[in-house]
């Protein structure tokens, strides 16, 4: 065993190789109480060491067993046929290698001998074979979509944000829960009783820059979208909701610059 409980060691007079089993995440895990290595699906195998021929192929294979493991010792070399293949590496200029092999998610669960192979400087099979167990990885949590939604920020034809706009904007910062996931924030930036196109243009996207400055400076990270709308038609009476994709309804007919903060959060249970 390595000192820290994570692996094995296999060494003789010329020849030394480090076997580690890691999770997804590279960290190592301990040996199980009877010796075997243990990770998940989709876990990693780091060797290191040296003693192989120059620049050859080192392989590694996992090798299923129906045999649960009950020696903490290097396993014999297992048979073949059902081999799953990780990968190969190749060994450096003086015969020394390290590598990570991942372990394939879609694996099945249960036990299997590692199997590392490679050539010796003379020619010879050099094959190193761990017991190993394979667990299940953890399953994600299942995930619900919610959302916050506000609008009307602004008075009659300010770029400011009104008392009671600045307090909708906080109310939705309250309402997105502390573990929302896959966060978006679509603003639409609404303008359509300015005496121009250009002059609505430009007003409704000092709205929506405003609206998600607001949020940014509330650390509300996510993907931000924003639609800029204006109307205009010459008596600026006339106004047409069609342009307007996501805004929220008046009572006047009239869009509104609207916020919406979509999200997932984990199912408890």
């Amino acid at each position: 065993r390595n000192s820290a409980n994570t692996g094995w060691i296999a060494s003789d007079d010329s020849f030394r190789l480090s076997v580690v089993m890691e999770n997804g995440a590279g960290t190592p895990e301990p040996l199980a109480p009877n010796g075997e290595m243990q990770t998940v699906q989709g876990g990693r195998v780091f060797i290191n060491g040296d003693g192989y021929m120059p620049e050859s192929m080192v392989e590694a294979f996992l090798i299923p067993t129906s045999n649960s493991a009950s020696s903490p010792r290097l396993s014999t070399r297992a048979f073949m046929s059902d081999a799953i293949y990780l990968g190969q590496a190749l060994a450096g200029a003086t015969g020394g290698i390290s590598n990570t092999f991942f372990i394939p998610v879609g694996i099945d669960a249960g036990q299997y001998v590692l199997q590392i192979n490679g050539i010796s400087p003379v020619n010879q099979m050099v094959s190193v074979n761990v017991a190993t167990k394979i667990s299940a990885a953890p399953k994600p949590p299942q995930m619900r979509a919610g959302f916050v939604q506000r609008a009307a920020f602004y008075d009659n034809t300010s770029d400011t944000l009104s008392v009671d706009g600045e307090k909708k904007l906080r109310q939705m910062v309250r309402e997105l829960p502390k573990n929302a996931k896959a966060v978006q924030v679509e603003i639409v930036g609404v303008s359509v009783s300015l005496a121009s196109l250009s002059e609505n243009l430009a007003l409704a996207q000092k709205r929506a820059e405003g609206v998600a400055k607001y949020f940014k400076s509330k650390d509300i990270a996510g993907t931000y979208t924003v639609t800029v709308t204006a109307t205009f038609t010459v008596d600026g009476a006339e106004r047409s909701l069609r342009s307007s994709p996501n805004a929220i309804v008046g009572s006047d007919g009239k869009p509104l610059t609207t916020a919406t903060i979509n999200y997932l959060t984990p199912e408890v249970g």
